[in-house]
């Protein structure tokens, strides 16, 4: 006889576990006028029903009427027949999770309170309540284990709720509330119900993320004192990573039910043997599911299984879509770019009942968990960072080379606002690094937001309805200031005739400030640079103080649909003025040229970096020398900051801009050329390299050239927003 066999035969107690039922007790199938019966009502709910009868005790780990939106309406409007399911289905008792914690307050209330009148009670072990809050504990089963008769054993029931359970919950859910720390709960409890007469011992806590929920059920086994330790201690999120394990000190097994699933337990108490395998799913109908569609279905349908108004589809609908409109909607909602969605929020099996239009229930079945939204302003590297890196992760907005947000560059000192779910910015799954600031958006929620958003009448598709700040005008200020100084110092007494103290005593000191302001909107782009340049020379023999400065202002207009979509080879048409003044003197004595021009022409962008501009120009130039009024073409080649290098959060950028003029009769040509490279140092401060040039011809004559190089520290920032 194998010792499976054995252990069945010789069995003191039985017990099945249920974890992750979520309230999906029976589908809406408004469509067809009531529920369908499918979900846990399909197969899990008749074998739990069927393993009750068979003398097993039934119990549940957490969310067993919580999360699924039928349960939500069903706690709001039926409570007594939402706790009746787990009456009819034999439950002695159901372990109070996360997720129990999070539902709202009073209707979960109503479903505890029918529970308990129904000899169910929910446990919470190691919850307590203040007094302005007792009616909470009141209806559980707080501070010592639950006992209950099983046959001839009493078996004590603990559940605890980690250490961080009530952060992750909303604070008019927490509110009055605290834990007493799991290890400490769990040895006070077992030594109590031991000295009560328990014959075994069980225990669970709602740990997560899901991902880390074994190692962290170990951690917890191991605080445990030799005393204080259950016979069994359940990880109600790890079933994907643990079934049964035994560690070395033999007390407590660990045990996990699969998420959605059950595990069968047989205690043998002569050799205190457990068995546990995965309970089978019956095929027969479940009664208790049945009476409760057939109470719920009618007033649910009547509520939430009409169209939404909005809710019109032009074309198939399935879960990543479903998943990608909760996001938008959720980014709408908070007034944010970027949405991060876990994509475990949405089934990715979801098709709606119609295929023409969406209704409540279908967000009700294809989104399970109405997760409260929070906001925070992050940078652009922080975004990059995610896009790159998170595979279970939606981060609407963002390209998944992280180079693009909403379809423009990426600013990686910019501040973008985000929104995500509560679960995710509270360290759900492990997914977001801490540091943003997260605050909650008022009255946000991820499926409420999608619904409030489709209920406004929209003929057309809600994927091309919903607002997208992608089509949004984004402004962007980037200024900076550099300084620049060097200083030549000679003491020369003996009057030496070395080259090196030849020389005379000379101080430098210049700044450059650069001013840029872009507007930039899917239909045209606006960008604005303004430029201030300043130089002073004093040298100590012959005594002399040189002065030279140049101001610039360009502003540009560009139209970027005439030609069709926006794409490397799409011309855009622009236009552009450009007024430039520039001075020089020694000792007081100087000169100043003034020029300006306007052009017209067309715009190529092969990359996101790069443009190149070729247009006609009428350029007039005052100021010393003969004025003159030229006709002529004008091309510009111009390189934004583009990172040739990066070191954690330093890099090494580099820059350029060609503006190249030919014109009047005697094709008189001039280039102005600047080349920069900057060093992130530290926060705001820059390391930077410049060279600019100036080079003119006039007619079949050579070319003058005035290359002018420079090195210096930067001071700059990013300032941006979205009229999104």
């Amino acid at each position: 006889m194998t010792l499976a066999l054995a252990l069945l035969l010789a069995a003191q107690a039985r017990v099945v576990v249920t974890s992750g039922v979520n309230g999906d007790l029976a589908r809406p199938a408004c469509a067809v006028g009531g529920f369908s019966q499918t979900a846990f009502g399909s197969g899990l709910a008749p074998a739990v029903a069927q393993a009750v009868r068979e003398g097993a005790l039934a119990v549940d780990t957490g969310g067993l009427l919580t999360f699924s939106g039928v349960a939500r309406f069903a706690a709001q409007s039926a409570p007594k027949e939402l706790a009746s399911v787990a009456a009819g289905l034999g439950y002695r008792a159901v372990f109070i999770g996360i997720a129990d914690l999070a539902a709202p307050r009073e209707p979960a209330l109503n479903v505890w309170r029918e529970l308990k009148a129904l000899q169910i009670p929910a446990v919470a072990t190691n919850l307590r309540c203040d007094g302005a809050h007792r009616e909470i504990c009141a209806g559980l089963s707080s501070g010592e284990a639950l006992l209950v008769q099983s046959g001839s054993t009493k078996i004590a029931l603990i559940a605890v709720l980690p250490a961080n359970a009530l952060n992750r919950v909303a604070t008019e859910e927490s509110q009055g509330l605290s834990l007493e720390d799991p290890a400490a709960a769990i040895a006070r409890a077992t030594r109590s119900a031991r000295a009560a007469g328990a014959d075994l011992v069980i225990a669970s806590i709602d740990e997560s993320p899901a991902s880390a929920a074994a190692g962290k059920v170990l951690e917890l086994a191991a605080k445990l004192p030799a005393d204080g330790r259950p016979d069994l201690l359940l990880a109600a999120r790890a079933g994907a990573q643990l079934l049964f394990a035994r560690p070395p000190g033999v007390k407590p097994a660990l045990a996990a039910a699969p998420m959605g699933g059950a595990i069968d337990v047989r205690f043998r108490a002569a050799e205190a043997d457990i068995l546990v395998r995965p309970l089978a799913e019956a095929a027969a109908v479940a009664e208790p599911i049945q009476h409760f569609s057939a109470a719920v279905g009618p007033a649910f349908c009547a509520a939430w299984g009409r169209p939404l108004r909005g809710g019109h589809l032009a074309r198939p609908l399935d879960g990543d879509g479903l998943l990608s409109l909760a996001a938008n909607s959720a980014r709408a909602a908070a007034h944010a770019e970027v949405a991060i969605i876990n994509r475990a929020a949405v089934d990715s099996a979801f098709h709606p009942a119609r295929a023409s239009e969406l209704s409540a229930s279908d967000l009700f079945e294809g989104m399970p968990f109405d997760e409260p939204l929070e906001v925070a302003e992050v940078s652009g590297d922080w975004l990059a960072a995610r896009a790159k890196t998170t595979k279970d992760l939606l981060v609407l907005g963002v390209s998944a080379d992280g180079m693009q947000i909403n379809g423009r560059p990426i600013e990686p000192n910019g501040t973008y606002r985000v929104a995500t779910l509560r679960f995710l910015a509270q360290g759900g799954d492990g997914a977001l690094p801490r540091g943003p600031a997260w605050v909650p958006v008022a009255k946000g929620s991820l499926r409420t937001s999608l619904i409030e958003a489709l209920e406004r009448p929209e003929e057309r598709d809600p994927r091309e309805a919903l607002p997208d700040p992608a089509r949004a005008v984004e402004w962007t200020l980037r200024p900076d200031l550099d300084a620049r100084f060097s200083s030549t110092s000679i003491s020369n007494p003996g009057a030496y005739t070395a080259a090196a103290l030849a020389r005379s005593n000379v101080f430098t000191a210049g700044f450059e400030t650069n001013l840029r302001l872009t507007a930039d909107s899917p239909r045209w782009l606006w960008e604005n640079a303004g430029l201030w340049r300043y130089t002073s020379t004093h040298t100590a023999a012959p005594a002399s103080v040189t002065h030279d400065d140049l101001e610039s202002i360009r502003s540009t207009l560009t139209e970027r649909t005439l030609f069709g979509p926006t794409g490397p080879a799409t011309p855009q048409p622009y236009i552009e003025g450009y007024v430039e003044t520039e001075g020089a003197s020694i000792d007081d004595a100087g000169t100043r040229r003034w020029l300006g021009r306007g052009s017209a022409g067309l715009r190529l962008q092969p990359h996101p970096k790069l443009s190149l501009k070729l247009a006609a120009a009428l350029e007039r130039q005052v100021g010393d020398g003969a004025p003159r009024t030229l006709l002529g073409a004008n091309a510009q080649l111009a390189l934004t900051p583009w990172e040739l290098f990066r070191a954690g959060s330093r890099r090494i950028q580099a820059d350029a801009l060609v503006d190249a003029f030919i014109g009047g009769s005697t094709a008189l040509t001039t280039v102005r050329a600047h080349a920069g490279l900057t060093l992130d140092l530290i926060g705001p401060l820059s390391l930077v390299l410049a060279a600019d040039l100036y080079a003119e011809r006039d007619g079949a004559g050579p070319f003058g050239a005035a290359l002018d190089t420079s090195a210096g520290l930067r001071v700059r920032t990013v300032e941006r927003t979205s009229s999104f």
